[in-house]
């Protein structure tokens, strides 16, 4: 899988289906190093107890299947449901007469020897009679109708031919042409079928040896015309790029006046929009538009590459002439390759290491927090299905709608009545006075604020406001604009505005549980530098005036 999928032809497709995937020993996953290109889904762990009595007798404790699904797809539109170790379902909306949308079911299923995946693919079939699907997986099962004349018909294939009689499910893989293969023996066991109404859609569906990684299971290619939501990418700046002169230079000529007053609250709100309009128009001049490759690999060099096209030709004279010496050449070709290709990996990844620890004691804290998070790392990027009891629902929350009401609904529950009847007889002390707030503080809370933080709406990072307040009529500005808010006791509404994301608690046992999450909110950067201002005068008058009567940590 190392160099499969960094294959270029491979990433263009839409979804990929793996059966058999390789196992990570160190944690619970498999090789992805196509994180900008596909979303992976791998079966979560299961326990013993969550296992029919079959699967437990065939040992499947370990993921028969994963899939992966490109970014391009809107993920709004897709969910997967995981039917065991061994079986995938992924629900797919696309096109339906170019006027709406219907629902495609793509099933991802490695039929173990003695498990009940047959069984469960014969069950959820018959739960969806009315809907599109795309079967398609390692069946291990043997018959002539794809096989060859003569093939002996074993059990599993009776069983799937019922099942796909009763669902009216078609055949498209080549008849004939062997799927596996290793050393003399070869069978066709990787297996495709449609839907009728599918059938006219098909493009091509045959076994894709421009794509063979020198695996004992060739590659099947399967494309139909037919239409998928595209997510539309959010674009995000190279911030690194920026032009500081040009932005400077921008900003000083927007803002011209200096003395506005602002005695009200659409005073404030004017100037504080005026001046985020001032920032945007700089950032527009003087900062460009990123543009990441998602085909930049620098792991995987011309070496590599060499070494898996000289492996693919091998193959194929192999395929042709069946000769042992070319298939003891195929061999030696390929294990150099996989040493090679597992040499170069190795020596990146050292590589990266090394570069991290000559950050010095920072970078050492990054590697650290990468050692103890590693595991389960894919799964971060990816919320499950989530238990939930919300009305005119089913029992789990699939779609991107429902999983972030299921989370609305555990993060912000409606709030009890405030029980004010403690507050009637209290007495306040004297209010403290403080002196407008200066330059020098509005600096330090700006400098003091880590390049890094991701922004909020607004999409302006720390590092931009270490730049531009060193622009006196930027500071200036910022120095009205906060006395103002503090003199009337008005907190703009962009220093409100703030995207909430939801990060996993580490350790929990069930992530389909809402209350295995947590929400942080990003606000934008402006109105943080405010607070920062006010916490710290709050300190102070707490540590000088007396107003705590016991000691305070933390």
């Amino acid at each position: 899988m190392a160099t499969f999928l960094r294959d270029k032809a491979v990433l263009e497709a839409d979804v990929i289906a793996v059966q058999e995937p390789w196992r990570n020993e160190q944690q619970h996953t498999t090789h992805q190093p196509a994180t900008a290109k596909f979303q992976l889904l791998y079966p979560a762990m299961q326990t013993r107890q969550e296992q029919g009595p079959r699967d437990r007798d065939s040992n499947s404790t370990q993921a028969g299947v994963c899939l992966f699904v490109s970014r391009k797809v809107d993920p709004g539109t897709w969910s997967c449901q995981l039917v065991s170790q061994d079986y995938q379902l992924l629900k797919l909306r696309r096109a339906n007469r170019n006027r709406d949308w219907t629902d495609l079911f793509v099933h991802n299923v490695y039929n173990r020897p003695g498990s009940s995946t047959l069984t469960q693919l014969r069950d959820k079939l018959a739960r969806l009679p009315m809907a599109e699907h795309i079967v398609v997986g390692d069946m291990n099962a043997h018959h002539p109708a794809w096989g060859w004349p003569g093939t002996k018909i074993d059990d599993e294939a009776e069983q799937l031919l019922q099942i796909t009689d009763e669902q009216e499910l078609e055949l498209i893989t080549e008849e004939g042409k062997a799927t596996w293969t290793r050393n003399d023996q070869s069978s066709v066991i990787d297996l495709t079928f449609i839907s009728p109404s599918l059938s006219g859609r098909i493009i091509r569906c045959g076994r894709a040896d421009d794509i063979e990684h020198s695996s004992d299971h060739f590659p099947i290619r399967t494309t139909l015309d037919i239409e998928t939501p595209i997510l539309t990418q959010q674009r995000r700046r190279n911030w690194k790029a920026t032009d500081d002169g040009k932005l400077i230079r921008k900003v000083e000529e927007g803002i011209q006046e200096r003395d506005l007053p602002m005695v009200g609250h659409r005073q404030i709100e004017e100037q504080c929009q005026k001046l985020l309009g001032v920032v945007q128009c700089a950032i527009d001049f003087s900062t460009p538009w990123a543009n990441p490759s998602i085909w930049s690999n620098p792991d995987f060099d011309e070496e590599c590459g060499a070494a898996v096209k000289e492996v693919r030709r091998l193959r194929r004279i192999h395929t042709r002439t069946k000769d042992p010496y070319d298939w003891m050449l195929y061999s030696k070709a390929r294990n150099k390759k996989t040493r090679l290709v597992k040499r170069a990996l190795s020596r990146a990844h050292r590589r990266r290491v090394q570069q991290v620890i000559e950050d010095g004691p920072q970078g050492m804290w990054r590697l650290a927090k990468w050692a103890r998070n590693r595991n389960g790392a894919y799964e971060r990027g990816l919320t499950p299905s989530l238990k939930t009891n919300l009305p005119l629902q089913d029992e789990l929350a699939e779609t991107v709608d429902q999983k972030a009401e299921a989370f609305r609904t555990a993060f912000f529950p409606q709030p009890p009545p405030a029980d004010l009847t403690d507050t009637a007889l209290f007495r306040y002390l004297e209010p403290i006075e403080f002196p407008p707030i200066t330059t020098q503080e509005i600096q330090e809370a700006v400098r003091t604020a880590k390049a890094g933080k991701v922004p909020g709406a607004d999409g302006i990072p720390n590092s931009l406001w270490h730049k531009l307040i060193e622009v006196p009529v930027v500071l200036q500005l910022l120095e009205q604009l906060f006395n103002a808010c503090i003199r009337t006791g008005y907190n703009p509404t962009h220093f409100q505005q703030s995207i909430t994301v939801v990060l996993r608690k580490q350790g929990k046992s069930d992530y389909q549980l809402a209350k295995s999450y947590r929400p942080v909110a990003l606000l934008n950067t402006l109105g943080k530098f405010l607070e920062a201002v006010v916490a710290r005068r709050i300190s102070y008058a707490v540590e000088t005036e007396g107003i705590s009567q016991r000691p305070i940590s933390g």
